[in-house]
């Protein structure tokens, strides 16, 4: 990825964490993750268990709560 690039996954990435970070803690929480997939469906339900799951699989340290660069790399595969 070229740096212009890189530059701009950065920039969304941070303005993504700024919307979703409700409690401003840096990072998503299990219900900042749930309310990313409610908005990203149009509101269809998204239920905990979902949520969970989509945590778990970009979770890559397990702490149960995602950082700016596991969002990153989340963003990645559809950042062109």
């Amino acid at each position: 990825m070229t740096e212009e690039k890189n530059a701009g996954l950065d920039a969304f990435v941070a303005k993504m964490m700024e919307e979703m970070d409700v409690d401003k803690s840096g990072y998503l929480n299990l219900i900042e993750v749930q309310r990313y997939l409610r908005l990203q469906g149009h509101g269809q339900c998204v239920n905990e268990q979902d949520a969970k799951e989509f945590l778990g699989m970009l979770d890559k340290n397990m702490d149960g709560k995602l950082s700016p660069e596991e969002v990153k790399g989340y963003v990645k595969c559809f950042y062109k």
